[in-house]
């Protein structure tokens, strides 16, 4: 009997009719043979509890048992374990209620087994559901929780704001209080002396005008007091803002102008916004780098943009005479061919020579501005350092709070500054007394044995020789090493094609790593000096960095600088002092029509070298440390942020900037995206691997230092440069006139194949004697034939007397030109030493006076105040003393 579509199951089952609730029951018919059961109602997901029942065709129980289902239908469940179909009829009894047999007993049992196993596996499952849905369920309160925290944290900061701006209301709203009472009670006399007839106008106007001043002297104090606290905290945006704003409200309308436009320079120069940051998490010290930094980013923009008009004018006119290197995209080396030293003509020759003293000049005035503005504000926080002396624990130790902060880890970050920074005062306070008690000579360093120091004197300079002597060495080599590379590495054939630009890499990239093994051991010398002042550390460091590595880049740029002049130090008198030939680049003809255009390309190398290679060492040193303390298990420790060592990478890469750019006029264009590229490196770095610094390096020292280091930097190897170039009469140019400053021919140079008798009698004749001595390649053609001589000034003595000509031929501008150039270059360095003293002594005597006249006013203002409140306790004590007189008349009865 097929039960499935027996209608009338309800009459089989008659205490359950399917479909019906029965309080917390229902029947269900399971869509099996002769099975129905009971759902439960208690379970409210979508599995159900059933209770299984067996019967026979009469009706009769055979067996019940709890089984769990998937709810399909309103009348339907498909079972777990696979639904009851067969198994129910295996069960049946064929019989009148006797169906039962040994048999089945045990497969019933079998199924009691198995059901249990299932009801089991079921248990588990539904307990790692639950577990998963508890996950889920704490993993979203957690990211609400978060949310809600940045809320809270943002609320906090809002509503710190909001009191802050509330009590600074409130200050104002007590002050114009006090004014307004003591202008009513001006009013209320007055009022009284009107009636009395003492008064006139001209009282109510004195009055008003001493109401204006005192108001308008409280706002210029008010202005005064902030800037201050702005200036001690650091928190003004820009350097220049401090200036105008320390310099008071200026009646020069000049300075007014300038004002604005550093402000608005401040505003729109780039990597501002990161250079905040900086400064708020690891202080001014730091910051002070990255605003040196940002700077010299806004100085080369200025730079760039000049010689991108330059550029687009050079290119034009390449365009109108038909020069196919325009389009074309060849190189010189690294740089583009219609860029290179022998692209401009003899047309190019004053434009050229203007760019470049233009630009170096520009350099030299923004330098010295900053230097004497630097200088200013030095000095003003000096006066406000004295001024803040018996606070400064108090500041350290008590003010311990930040609104400005956004996240439990700055606030941790916050507090353990405060912490070191006290301690680092406390240390500075202990070595500033132990240091002045004792003698004069060793007060800054503990190293008082001479020959101690005189040991690590030597041993300084013995790294230092072993340095240059290796860089020298490579560059004697650089094409041997190069070549033997190549046949060692044949099978690439890239390598071969470029063994002029690998031969020029190798001593810069030597370079590069030597001047990172460098600062390691000045660091250890200087540390087993024991210098007692951060500050002396900071300074012996610097120094020695320096003159390190700006010597290297000057060996480097002097190899360059004797291949672009073949004449330098050739002569007999220096052969003493210097060996051309090992310090010298060696032309490569193959690569290179003229030895300017290879002198260019391999300095502006140098340039691009050290961006990529000093990058590279940086981030691999700080990395290779913190993978070690990972597979070592242990914390990595973040190395501090080194501000000398930094300051002087930038200084060395600013060296070979300056030594190349003469030579490649053009390249800073490309200059000023490699600075905002080192930039958010040098920050990404910071933020990623190093830490705050623990020395308490005053910022405005650092930064007054180093743009002393700048400015010698620029004269070394930016203005030399220029002048080895500008006044140069000795390189490659026409051959009939080539020998004219030197002398080496005894007659006139042949025609015919540009060469001529050599003088043994000139200085020059042993070197050019030796270095060109095949037929084809005899003096002077061996420096000027074919394209040897290229540039712009192939057809003048030098580039000087080119300009100079020039120049004079424009009446005024020429006058005013001779007057320049016509007296002692020393006379007009004099000159220059004393206006730049002059400009110091007026920062001292104006600094002094501001102070001065400051505390001037703030006694004056004292002094008002207290005239003020003699004058009310005086007319206190008077209204007093009319009140007894009239209480006495009235006890007296009018007598």
């Amino acid at each position: 009997m097929d039960r499935r579509n027996n209608t009338n199951h309800a009459k089989v089952w008659p205490a359950f009719e399917t479909g019906q609730d029965y309080d917390i029951f229902k029947a269900v018919d399971f869509g099996n043979e002769g099975n129905y059961g009971i759902e439960s109602d208690l379970d409210s997901d979508d599995d159900a509890i059933f209770s299984r029942v067996d019967f026979d065709e009469t009706g009769s129980l055979l067996k019940s048992r709890k089984v769990v289902g998937k709810r399909q239908g309103a009348d339907s469940t498909s079972l777990r374990e696979g639904g009851g179909k067969g198994r129910g009829q295996a069960r049946r009894g064929r019989g009148g209620g006797s169906a039962h047999s040994e048999d089945s007993t045990d497969d019933d049992d079998h199924d009691d087994v198995v059901f249990g196993q299932e009801d089991e596996r079921i248990r588990r499952e539904r307990e790692d559901q639950e577990k998963r849905r508890q996950k889920q369920h704490i993993d979203r309160l957690a990211k609400q929780v978060k949310a809600l925290m940045e809320r809270v944290y943002e609320f906090r900061e809002q509503a710190a704001r909001a009191k802050q701006e509330v009590a600074l209301q409130q200050e104002e709203n007590k002050e114009l209080k006090i004014r307004i009472e003591q202008m009513r009670e001006d009013h209320s006399e007055m009022m009284v002396a009107q009636a009395r007839g003492g008064l006139t106008g001209g009282i109510n106007r004195a009055n008003a005008r001493d109401s204006k001043n005192t108001r308008d002297r409280e706002a210029e104090m008010r202005r005064r007091r902030l800037a201050k606290n702005a200036l001690l905290a650091g928190v003004v945006e820009e350097e220049e803002d401090l200036v105008i704003t320390l310099e008071g409200m200026s009646t020069s309308s000049l300075a007014q102008l300038s004002g604005r436009f550093y402000r608005w320079l401040g505003k729109k120069l780039p990597l501002g916004a990161d250079v905040r940051a900086i400064q708020a998490r690891y202080g001014s010290a730091v910051a002070s780098y990255f605003h040196f930094y940002r700077w010299l980013v806004g100085t080369y923009i200025f730079i760039a943009s000049l010689s991108l008009v330059w550029i687009v004018f050079h290119i034009l006119k390449q365009i109108k005479q038909g020069s196919a290197s325009v389009f074309s995209a060849s190189l010189v080396g690294i740089i583009p061919s219609f860029l290179a030293y022998s692209s401009f003509d003899s047309s190019n020759r004053n434009l050229y020579a203007i760019m470049v003293v233009l630009t170096t000049t520009v350099q030299i005035v923004s330098a010295t501005v900053k230097w004497i503005r630097e200088d200013k504000i030095r000095k003003e926080l000096f006066i406000v350092d004295e001024e803040q002396k018996h606070v400064q624990f108090a500041k350290t130790f008590l003010v311990g709070w930040d609104n400005s902060l956004s996240n439990q880890q700055e606030v941790e970050d916050y507090r353990l500054s405060n912490g070191l920074a006290a301690a680092n005062m406390l240390a500075e306070v202990s070595q500033a007394d132990a240091s002045a008690t004792r003698s004069k000579y060793p007060r800054d360093s503990v190293t008082t044995n001479p020959a101690f120091g005189f040991c690590l004197l030597l041993s300084f300079f013995g790294f230092q020789m072993a340095a240059w002597a290796a860089i020298i060495f490579l560059t004697a080599e650089s094409d041997n090493v190069a070549s033997g590379l190549a046949q060692q590495l044949q099978s690439v054939a890239w390598i071969s094609q470029a063994a002029a630009v690998i031969s020029t890499s190798i001593v810069p990239a030597t370079v590069t790593v030597i001047n990172a093994i460098m600062p390691i051991i000045i660091k250890a010398i200087t540390k087993l000096e024991k210098w007692d002042m951060e500050r002396t550390v900071t300074y012996m460091l610097t120094i020695r960095m320096f003159l390190a590595k700006i010597l290297n880049a000057f060996i480097q740029a002097l190899s360059y600088l004797l291949l672009a002049d073949p004449y330098l130090f050739a002569g007999q008198q220096y052969t003493v002092i210097i060996n051309r030939g090992r310090v010298e680049q060696n032309f490569e003809p193959s690569g290179f029509d003229c030895r300017l255009d290879q002198a260019g390309a391999g300095l502006f190398q140098l340039v691009v070298t050290e961006f990529v290679f000093s990058k590279i060492i940086n981030y691999a040193t700080l990395r290779a440390a913190q993978v070690k303390a990972r597979y070592s298990k242990k914390l990595f420790v973040k190395p501090e942020f080194e501000v000398a060592k930094r300051m002087v990478g930038l200084l060395y890469f600013q060296a070979l900037i300056l030594a190349a750019y003469p030579f490649f006029p053009m390249g800073t264009v490309f200059v000023a995206p490699f600075l905002i590229l080192s930039f958010k490196f040098e920050k990404k770095l910071l933020t990623t691997f190093q830490s705050k610094p623990k020395g308490r390096l005053k910022a405005h020292d650092s930064y007054s230092f180093f743009i002393k280091f700048y400015l010698a930097t620029l004269v070394l190897l930016g203005v030399m440069a220029t002048l080895f170039l500008i006044m140069g009469t000795t390189f490659a140019k026409n051959c009939d006139i080539q020998d004219g400053e030197i002398g080496l021919c005894e007659g006139d140079v042949q025609s015919s194949n540009s060469t001529c008798t050599l003088d043994p009698d000139n200085a020059f004749y042993g070197y050019f004697s030796e270095n060109c001595q095949a037929p084809a390649d005899e003096y002077p053609a061996c420096v000027c034939k074919d394209n040897l001589a290229c540039g712009p000034f192939v057809e003048v003595t030098s580039a000087y007397n080119s300009l100079n000509t020039q120049v004079r031929s424009i009446s005024i501008v020429g006058y005013i030109f001779g007057i320049l150039v016509d007296n002692s270059f020393v006379l007009w360095g004099a000159a220059i030493v004393l206006w730049l003293t002059i400009l110091f002594q007026r920062n001292s005597s104006q600094t002094h006076a501001d102070a001065a006249a400051e505390r001037e006013r703030e006694w004056m203002n004292e002094a008002q105040t207290t005239q003020a409140r003699l004058k009310k306790q005086a007319k206190l004590i008077e209204k007093m003393q009319l009140q007894a007189g009239a209480m006495l008349f009235d006890e007296t009865g009018g007598g």
